[in-house]
């Protein structure tokens, strides 16, 4: 429920890590005024700003790198929330957003919550023990809660695409972000 004395039409997250990470991957990048620029358009209110992200070539080959199945896994979840899985086309060469650096007008977060609501659902019921896909990580205490974690980080890129949200990296020069984020996670 809506907090009665929260009046403000676009809502954003951070996380207690984000000092850390300015100083060990790309820094603090965000450009206010394409913040500023983005709020201000009421024409266009289907979009996510973001300032922290992950470039991918080829988005799926990337998850396939970290998580091999999570495309089928999650496939077969949108298709069994009624959406057709076949549309999920990610786009090529872009940054896609980590999930807790992000502002959005306060109406497209209701709707994704209500997407990520059913999805996790769904997941939850075909997944009950264990998770339907790898990862490089070897030590979890509770694998389906850190499966679901690792799903529901990816879930905005896959809501976002299938509804048309755009997402604006507004960063002050994406080809610095690029060649950072890159001698920071070479792999990518």
């Amino acid at each position: 429920a809506k907090a009665t004395w929260y009046h403000k039409e676009w809502i954003g997250f951070t996380t207690y890590s984000e000092k850390r990470k300015a100083g060990f991957r790309e820094g603090v990048t965000v450009d206010w005024v394409k913040v500023e620029k983005s709020l201000r358009d009421e024409t266009h209110q289907r979009k996510i700003l973001f300032w922290y992200g992950i470039y991918a070539g080829r988005y799926w080959e990337l998850m396939d790198l970290h998580h091999p199945q999570m495309h089928q896994a999650i496939s077969k979840v949108l298709s069994n929330i009624g959406y057709d899985a076949t549309r999920l086309v990610m786009p090529a060469n872009r940054f896609w957003p980590f999930g807790n650096y992000i502002m959005m007008p306060y109406a497209r977060l209701r709707d994704y919550i209500n997407f990520s609501e059913k999805f996790m659902a769904k997941f939850r019921q075909l997944y009950p023990i264990g998770c339907p896909f790898h990862t490089m990580e070897k030590h979890t205490v509770n694998w389906q809660a850190r499966c679901l974690g690792y799903v529901t980080e990816r879930l905005v890129h896959v809501w976002a695409i299938l509804n048309n949200v755009d997402m604006e990296y507004v960063v002050d020069d994406e080809d610095v972000r690029y060649r950072a984020g890159c001698r920071a996670a070479p792999v990518h």
